[in-house]
């Protein structure tokens, strides 16, 4: 479970970094794009599945977990995208009322939380409504290409400015928001954990430089390229939201039910090894950042 919460890059640092250096070649920037992309709402899925399987059903199946996963993808983007399509049109008629742009927030909110409550939240619900709410936002934000490719006839639509600086706007407030909350609620109850979060960054670091060169061998990418693609691995928000979402339910007590009862049970361990996970995540989340920086 900890190396799902700290096994994404973070596309908010990522792709802005990635483009603004103009030494980088485009196909570098696409790959290092794309994998960020992808990594977090991967993470998310793959904690709720390992979640599901150990505290829900009791048992590490991995034939249920994969069918999990797929149930989880394949639901996801498929309402995700529906639900895309559709905001699209009706996005494009309102676009010039006043302050359209938070109706768009509250579908995401209503993508999100009906495609939870599809799948179900005991089986990584909330794991399908982040793909849900990735793909909606990716048919939003492409929707004039995706019209071209569809042969649609009548006017594209494109993103207006006013969205976009809000969405820059809610997207850095809610970051802010968890960091801070992250660093309020970060212990260091003890010298093992951050001896731990090091050496988890350390090995980090070093599976990313094989992998990167493996991946690349036969390709066209310049040493520098490499080199940038190998320390271009800061963790980000969804580290930060796993990390304190799952320390109470794995380590604590569970989840508790809206009557006071214990539903689903955790390890219940004692105070100093609840935490781990956010003194973990801390340190590494602090040392990619380092890392990106410095690299």
């Amino acid at each position: 479970v900890l190396g799902a919460i700290v096994g994404g890059t973070s596309s908010p640092i990522v792709i802005p970094l990635a483009y603004r250096l103009k030494n980088l070649q485009e196909k570098t920037k696409m790959v290092s794009s794309i994998e960020s992309i992808l990594t977090d709402p991967l993470c998310i899925v793959v904690v709720f599945a390992i979640y599901y399987m150990v505290f829900t059903v009791g048992e590490l199946n991995l034939l249920l977990g994969i069918g999990n996963l797929v149930k989880t993808f394949s639901v996801g983007i498929v309402l995700g995208i529906t639900f895309g399509l559709i905001w699209l049109f009706i996005m494009n008629r309102i676009r010039r009322e006043q302050f359209s742009y938070i109706i768009t927030l509250a579908v995401v909110f209503l993508v999100y939380s009906f495609t939870a409550l599809i799948v179900g939240t005991s089986e990584g619900g909330e794991g399908a409504g982040a793909i849900a709410c990735l793909m909606f936002g990716l048919v939003l934000g492409n929707g004039k290409k995706i019209l071209k490719m569809v042969n649609y006839q009548g006017k594209g639509f494109e993103m207006d400015e006013e969205t976009k600086q809000f969405h820059s706007l809610t997207s850095f407030v809610i970051r802010t928001f968890f960091f801070v909350y992250l660093g309020m609620i970060v212990s260091f109850q003890s010298i093992n954990f951050i001896l731990i979060g090091i050496i988890i960054l350390l090995a980090l670091l070093l599976v990313r430089y094989f992998a990167v060169y493996l991946s690349t061998y036969k390709g066209t990418f310049e040493n520098d390229d490499k080199q940038t693609m190998t320390v271009m691995m800061p963790r980000g928000l969804a580290a930060a939201i796993l990390a304190i979402s799952f320390t109470p339910l794995i380590l604590g007590i569970g989840r508790i039910g809206s009557d006071g009862a214990i539903v689903i049970p955790g390890y219940n361990l004692g105070a100093e090894m609840q935490g781990l996970f956010m003194d973990v995540a801390f340190v590494i989340i602090l040392g990619t950042a380092i890392i990106t920086t410095v690299g």
